[in-house]
């Protein structure tokens, strides 16, 4: 039960995920099985057309052809990148090629697409037959093509992906994987859904590989492949297919057996050189050197410059040393070396190289002193260890006699030059000798422990292996060793690649027995890590030592099968010392010539710089890429050792040349410095000495005071000229003359002498006798007058006022120490604005000159100004006996202070008035009586300058014509008229002007009510009583319109009371209510509906029976009600009620017309009985005949007077 459960639960699961509509890439195939157990049988026969029918999804809909293929299944393809989650599969007329509902011979019902990309069969189905469910069975599989159909999958275009491999590489694995994307950090999985994997020795007749062609599989499974490739291959060429439904998805490789670098021969790769030192004896130098090559044949040779050695049995990497190559005798020269096989010709590899200068051997060092002092000679790059002499005046001075390393010089008297000569030997000394121990992996121990970090790499050792068919993954080999599962980032020391797993290729030692095989993590993890790593602690000849060049080399292969070869390591490797790293050349595994299962190695020389004691030298794995599979590897045969041969030469011969040099002061100068204007104190002197090789600090003494100055000197070349300046500042100007001394403390014959005098101070007294002229009525500036005195000034004199231009100048005698005075300078065109804020400017233009600014006495203030009358009115009011004015004074400057004096013309004469000035604008408001007048005149004047009066002329106002208008109007109304536009003003009292008119305005509300319901009234009553509420205004006059005639009405309680009009019948009518309000102009009409119900029509009969009198045969329908209520199924022309009616009672009456019209409400006993209402000639009545028809109707005849009439009685029980 719990099984079936789960099923159900998948089943759901399944149905709710086809519910989402289905994405199919350009190219996808849909194929439809098309015999089916349906009453059809067979969908093809009869030359039918198969059609798909698409919709459901964001695509619309679209209709696919389906043509049949080898194998009898058929296939439509899609041309565009659609989305649908139905499918109808559609069988037509063979006559109809057309992809529409024309000529349908058979369709299935609406076919649910699912999900899965992979499931690309509609293997099985159902005619529709009358009506669907709700969801039809469909079986989707997924499917792909009969080996027969690759061909023509090919030649709808792929382009093949060809691999060259070496002939060594058929019988071994070859992974057949989904294509990488373009950074080589993922396969495309996503790509390939619905697959299958085919081979061909011809690219014409293919196989299937994986046994799914034409096949119907419920899932997707094993995209990626594992094989073994043919161990011969006749045809030279193999072909793998990848189908996929997806075109993107398709692959074609083709695989050939024409691999490059798949036999090691005796080519060179790699030929090193390096050369030592030149022996200072004989001037030859030492040749040493590496050659690498894959397998040697013969003797290796080494020639360079009529020198050659040969090595019998070398061994790649093969070091050398050529001794006794000559050296050059002069700087840039170059030369080649050559190194080849005996056995074969084109093994050989020439290189260019730089020969040392014999001249170099000899170093002359510079060595430069002052007379008088000692010198200590250290000879550069010595070695204590080393022998050495030194020669002095042809005496030779020896280590073995006590001399030492360095040699002290005494003191030079004098200026002169002295030669020394030291040499020092190298001692016999230099090995070959690898040193490194176990480089080859041949140790079965001494890697650390099983699954964990090992001693020598930064991989986790996996174990020693020499079994044969061992699947370290899987671990299947009883007592296997791999008890942690560990599936990458570690090594192992095996015997063969293949051996130790299967997808390996067959890799073997490349010397001996054993070899490193490294399955390294992708990313980060797997990537810059050391793979192998050796330190002096665990090697202890692992030293370096200065000067020596050494060769490292390594040999690596690619532990993947061809088919994983998209993630091949790469290689550097790295020395670590003193602090510092050195990298070699990278060894890339995936580059062309490295793209297979052979050992290649990495060799290159290495120089020491320096010595070092601890060292640590390794193969690091760079490849940080992603992708999922490869960066495996296999190291072998790992060496590092010298390769320089050093003999007892001349290490080196250095020359000292010791030269003395003389102090000297060239020149020494003192200039005093010119003193600013007014400066206080004392003065400045600006000393100047040229010196040569100093000595000691350089002293400057001013001998007139005692005073003393030392400086501490730079360090400069010798003979070369230097300078120093400082400035000295002299305290007082007295005394006027100074001597001044320059000298060294040290060297004190060197000396030089100089005498200054003081400079003269500047000044400038304040200017006197100042004097302004006074301005004219007109005139806005004055020109001041003074006189200036000063004191030893230099360069052009000018003056101004303020910003003023232009500048004034004037002559005078420059750089005298005798005060001069200019008298009478004159400065025009200064504002005449009465202010004391203006600033004399005076300037000397040379530099430490004076330059002054004084404050100015007060100006004079211009008497000008200009007059004008402003705010004259145009009108005035009507009732006004005055009018007013402003008259503007306007000054061309700040006037505050002064007093103005106006006089002006009025109605009774000239009058005078004063005022205060304000700013530059003043205004004076002046009030006149109304008279008739033109022309009249206003002057205005300073009060202390009434000699400049200004004036303006002006016209007085005339008196206007006013009106006065009081009017009323309503709400939403406007007026107009006499100048004034009042726009539907809002209900209140207004006081509008125009002009001298003034409008009174008040604007009343609407009267306005809203009427409520009116009661049915009987036409005989006296008074029509109408509810009502006021909505707006004040409303107190009623006219009511009924049947288009007017009747007054007034106002009782709350309601509009209307006296019954005499002419108006019964019946429903609509009124109009106009509504207006005493002395409003204005009304409002509300209409409402009023019912008058008809009197004396319904009479009663005996005590149970009310009927309606219809004699004159105007009504034809009724409905009677009791007590306002509508009683259901009384519609007759009576009311018959043997139980009583104890109500009030009227009836709905329908005339001939189609009018309604009521009977007044009434009860029983106020109803008139039809026995007292008189015929309508007056006379009594009578029955004169009877007619029993049943026990419920009676007919009889009645006669009043000459008229007969018959009616008919109605009995219920």
């Amino acid at each position: 039960m719990k099984n079936i459960r789960y099923i159900v639960l998948l089943l759901m699961a399944s149905l709710a995920l086809s519910l989402n509509a289905r994405d199919f890439v350009q190219g996808d195939r849909i194929y439809v099985q098309p015999i089916q157990s349906d009453a059809i049988g067979n969908w093809g026969k009869d030359g039918a057309n198969l059609f798909l029918y698409l919709f459901g999804g964001s695509s619309g809909t679209s209709w696919l052809k389906l043509n049949p293929s080898v194998g009898g299944v058929y296939a439509a393809t899609f041309t565009a990148n659609v989305n649908y989650n139905k499918v109808i599969v559609v069988r037509k007329s063979g006559t109809d090629t057309n992809a529409n509902w024309n000529n349908v011979w058979n369709q299935t019902c609406d076919l649910t697409i699912p999900d899965g990309k992979e499931l690309n069969c509609i293997n099985q189905f159902w005619m529709k037959d009358g009506d669907c469910p709700a969801d039809p069975y469909s079986d989707w599989k997924v499917y792909a093509p009969k080996t027969d159909l690759i061909s023509a999958y090919i030649n709808e275009g792929i382009t093949a992906e060809e691999v060259h491999i070496c002939s060594s590489a058929l019988g071994d694995p070859y992974s057949l994987k989904v294509k990488l994307n373009t950074n080589k950090t993922a396969y495309l999985h996503d790509d390939v859904y619905a697959h299958a994997w085919y081979s061909s020795t011809d690219g014409n007749n293919w196989t299937s590989v994986d046994g799914f062609a034409d096949k119907y599989r419920s899932q997707e499974f094993n995209k990626d492949t594992l094989l073994y490739l043919p161990t011969t291959l006749p045809s030279g060429v193999l072909y793998y297919y990848l189908f996929a439904n997806n075109p993107k998805g398709r692959r074609l490789i083709k695989i050939t057996t024409d691999g490059g670098g798949c036999d090691l021969d005796c080519s060179i790769t790699s030929f090193e050189t390096a050369i030592s030192a030149v022996n200072a004896d004989d001037n030859t130098y030492t040749l040493d050197g590496m050659v690498a090559f894959g397998e040697p044949n013969g003797d290796l040779v080494i020639e360079c410059d009529g020198k050659s050695t040969t090595i019998t049995s070398p061994k790649s990497p093969q070091s050398f040393s050529l001794h006794g190559v000559p050296a050059a005798t002069t700087d840039g020269t170059t030369t080649t070396a050559t190194a080849y096989f005996t056995g074969n010709s084109g093994c050989t590899q020439t290189i260019t190289i730089h020969v040392p200068n014999a001249q170099q051997a000899l170093e002359v060092v510079q060595k430069e002193i002052l007379t008088g002092e000692t010198a200590t000679l250290t000879p550069a790059d010595a070695d204590p260890d080393n022998d050495y002499i030194w020669i002095v005046n042809g005496d030779t001075l020896k280590k073995e006699d006590g001399q030492t390393q360095s040699l002290s010089v005494p003191a030079f008297p004098a200026a002169g030059t002295q030669t020394y000569i030291y040499k020092e030997f190298y001692p016999i000394s230099g090995t070959m000798n690898d040193m490194m121990s176990n480089g080859s992996y041949e140790n079965t121990t001494g890697y650390g422990t099983y699954g964990s970090v090992s001693t020598i790499s930064d991989y986790n050792f996996w174990g020693y292996f020499n079994q044969t068919d061992y699947n370290f993954y899987a671990d299947t080999l009883a007592g296997g060793k791999n008890t942690l599962k560990l599936k990458d980032n570690g090594f192992a020391v095996v015997e063969n690649a293949h051996n130790f797993a299967p997808s390996f290729a067959t890799v073997t030692p490349r010397n001996g027995s054993n070899f490193a095989l490294f399955d390294a993590a992708t990313g980060t993890e797997g990537g810059n890590k050391k793979a192998w790593y050796a330190t002096t602690a665990n090697n202890p000849d692992l030293k370096l030592k200065k000067g020596t060049t050494y060769v490292l080399s390594f040999w690596a292969a690619n532990i993947n099968n061809y088919g994983e070869m998209d993630n091949a390591a790469r290689f550097k490797f790295r020395i670590e010392y003193n602090g510092k790293t050195w990298e070699s050349r990278v060894l890339d595994l995936g580059s062309d010539e490295f793209r297979n299962n052979i050992w290649h190695q990495c060799s290159q020389t290495f120089y020491a710089e320096e010595d070092c004691e601890n060292v640590t030298i390794s193969v690091v794995n760079l490849n940080t890429n992603t992708l999922n599979i490869g960066n495996d590897f296999a190291l072998d045969d790992i060496q590092f050792h010298a390769i320089s041969s050093i003999s007892r030469v001349v290490k080196s011969q250095q020359q000292f040349v010791v030269k003395a040099h003389k102090p000297k002061i060239d020149e020494f100068t003192a200039t005093p410095q010119v003193l600013a204007c007014d400066a206080a104190g004392g003065y400045t002197v600006h000393l100047k000495v040229d010196y040569q090789n100093p000595k000691g600090q350089l002293v400057i003494k001013d001998k007139t005071t005692g005073t003393e100055y030392p400086y501490d000197l730079p360090s400069v070349a010798f003979d070369t000229p230097a300078t120093l300046e400082k400035d000295i500042t002299v305290a007082s100007l007295t005394p006027e003359t100074h001597e001044w001394e320059a000298y060294f403390s040290e060297w004190t014959s060197a000396q030089k002498n100089a005498v200054t005098v003081a400079p003269g101070l500047p000044h400038v007294e304040e200017p006197s006798s100042y004097q302004f002229s006074a301005p004219d009525c007109e005139e806005e500036f004055t020109t001041l007058t003074f006189d200036l005195s000063f004191t030893f000034q230099q360069g052009d004199f000018t003056y101004w006022v303020d910003d003023i231009t232009p500048k004034k100048s004037a002559s005078y005698t420059p750089a005298s120490k005798t005060e001069q005075t200019l008298s009478a300078l004159t400065f025009e065109n200064i504002p005449a604005d009465g202010k004391d804020n203006h600033v004399l400017h005076v300037e000397f233009s040379e530099a430490n000159s004076c330059r002054k600014e004084f404050n100015l006495p007060a100006v004079p203030l211009s008497p000008k100004m200009t007059i004008a009358v402003t705010d004259l009115p145009s009108s005035v009011g009507c009732d006004d006996t005055n009018y007013s004015l402003n008259v503007q004074i306007t000054t061309p400057y700040n006037a505050t202070g002064k007093t103005i004096v106006v006089q002006y013309d009025d109605k009774d004469g000239a009058k005078e008035t004063s005022a205060a000035a304000t700013g530059t604008t003043t205004t004076i408001p002046l009030s006149l009586q109304i008279f008739d007048a033109t022309g009249l005149s206003v002057k205005a004047h300073y009060d202390d300058a009434s000699s400049c009066s200004f004036s303006a002329t002006f016209d007085a106002p005339t008196a206007p014509v006013c009106l006065q208008i009081d009017t009323a109007i309503c709400a939403g109304e406007s007026y107009t008229g006499h100048g004034f536009e009042i726009i539907t003003p809002a209900v209140g009292e207004y006081e509008y002007t125009s002009g001298f008119n003034t409008l009174h305005l008040t604007v009343k509300a609407v009267p306005e009510i809203a009427v409520g319901t009116i009661s049915m009234i009987c036409d005989a009553e006296a008074d029509i009583h109408i509810p009502y509420s006021v909505t707006s205004g004040t409303p107190n006059e009623f006219t009511v319109a009924v049947n288009g005639t007017e009747y007054s009405a007034t106002e009782e309680s709350g309601e509009i009371v209307l006296p019954m009009p005499a002419d108006i019948d019964a019946g429903s009518y609509t009124i109009a209510i106009t509504t207006g309000e005493t002395g409003v102009d204005c009304s409002s009409e509300t209409s409402a509906l009023l019912t008058i119900a008809m009197s004396e029509r319904m009479l009663r009969k005996w005590e149970d029976v009310l009927f309606i009198n219809n004699s004159d045969h105007r009504f034809v329908a009724y409905q009677w009600y009791e007590n306002g209520v509508e009683m259901p199924g009384e519609t007759q022309q009576r009311l018959f009620r043997p139980e009583g009616m104890p109500g009030t009672y009227f009836c709905r009456m329908t005339t001939t017309d189609g009018q309604e019209i009521y009977t007044c409400e009434e009860t029983f006993e106020d109803v008139t009985r039809s026995r007292d209402l008189s015929n309508g000639n007056g006379a009594p009545e009578r029955i004169i005949s009877t007619y029993i028809v049943s026990p419920h109707i009676t007919i009889i005849r009645v006669q009043a007077g000459d008229e007969i009439e018959t009616r008919k009685i109605l009995k219920y029980e």
